[in-house]
């Protein structure tokens, strides 16, 4: 086994990220063809511990000599170790969080105002472009025609909307 290179131990933590990513993204987790309240469990779990696993499988992918170290293999994901990781991730995103909601709930009033100020086909027109893209992703997704360059596009669309909702309406977020 190659322990500088990434090689087959590498390989191994990618695949299982990929397939951790496929199964939170399924509705039927379990695939016993029947969405059901073991379903619900089986998402919420694989929530809970997306970022132990996460930190297990870049362990895996990008540093194998640690991984190998640490003796962490396929058998390590949704184990106690992920489980750990799992709660200091989940306790940082929240302490991250909340201070972020306290700062959006005052910007908010602030927002409401504005808004109140500008006539109703311009907010209209607004959420239009700042939507129009999601909706055209998700339209993508249920026709079937859904490829990776046309949800990028999407998402770009979305993205440059945003920017020019700021720049457009600066000076009355200032005031």
């Amino acid at each position: 086994m190659n322990l500088h290179g990434g090689g087959p131990f590498s390989l191994q933590g990618e695949a299982l990220w990929n397939a951790n990513l496929d199964m939170l993204a399924a509705a039927d987790r379990n695939m016993d063809g029947v969405v059901t309240i073991s379903d619900l469990w089986l998402l919420a779990k694989g929530i809970f511990f997306l970022p132990g696993n996460y930190l297990l499988t870049h362990l895996l992918m990008h540093m194998p000599d640690v991984a190998i170290f640490w003796e962490i293999d396929a058998g390590s994901l949704y184990g106690f170790w992920a489980g750990a990781w799992s709660v200091l991730g989940w306790m940082i995103a929240i302490g991250v969080a909340l201070p972020a909601f306290g700062g959006m709930a005052i910007a908010s009033e602030r927002i409401s105002r504005i808004l109140n100020s500008l006539r109703f086909l311009e907010v209209l027109g607004l959420l239009v472009l700042v939507l129009l893209p999601f909706l055209l992703s998700i339209f993508m997704v249920e026709s079937g025609t859904l490829n990776r360059n046309m949800l990028d596009t999407a998402l770009i669309l979305a993205f440059l909307a945003e920017i020019a909702l700021v720049l457009f309406y600066w000076r009355k977020l200032r005031r």
